[in-house]
């Protein structure tokens, strides 16, 4: 039974490597606005290592995470930045959890990854929903769905092929440049 205390999710969290390369994928190529940064774009970026930026942040009791809170309609996400890495792996090929976008065309959102270069692939599973699944450059899985109506014909049924779908993404450019597996 639901707890009537609970109103609904307010946020979810991605994980990031690189909170510049995070902003500017999904300002420019999702299309969410920046409503909240903890970090300031003018500075330059963190010195050390992976492990001397995780080092500094536990002394400072968790404070200095870089983090930036988007909104998309309304959806509110953080992108926090973590030094060392992340769960899911970048290039894991069978990892399902992802984060889905409802939208109205789903040819609309694939014009703007091909705008990108961002690689993507058709796949439908069990139930009435048709998704396209990419990767944000963070290797997290991302997903454009019509949860109904969307005719199936032709359209692979499970996961798309991963070793497709890898690219590296340049923040400047807002381009991907893919990775072959």
């Amino acid at each position: 039974m639901a707890d009537p205390n609970v109103l609904y999710l307010a946020h979810y969290t991605v994980t990031v490597r690189d909170i510049r390369v995070a902003e500017a994928f999904y300002e420019h190529v999702i299309g969410a606005d920046v409503i909240r940064r903890a970090w300031n774009p003018d500075e330059p970026d963190p010195s050390g290592t992976p492990e001397e930026r995780t080092k500094q942040i536990a002394a400072r009791d968790g404070m200095g995470r870089r983090f930036s809170q988007f909104q998309i309609g309304t959806v509110v996400f953080d992108c926090f930045e973590e030094p060392t890495g992340w769960w899911p792996d970048r290039r894991s090929l069978f990892q399902h959890p992802h984060y889905a976008f409802e939208v109205k065309s789903l040819e609309e959102a694939c014009s703007k990854l091909d705008k990108h270069n961002i690689p993507y692939g058709w796949s439908t599973f069990a139930g009435p929903g048709v998704g396209v699944y990419f990767s944000d450059p963070d290797g997290n899985h991302l997903e454009y769905i019509i949860s109904r109506g969307y005719p199936k014909d032709g359209i692979k049924l499970g996961d798309p092929d991963w070793r497709q779908l890898q690219y590296d993404f340049d923040p400047k450019t807002l381009q991907a440049t893919r990775v072959q597996m």
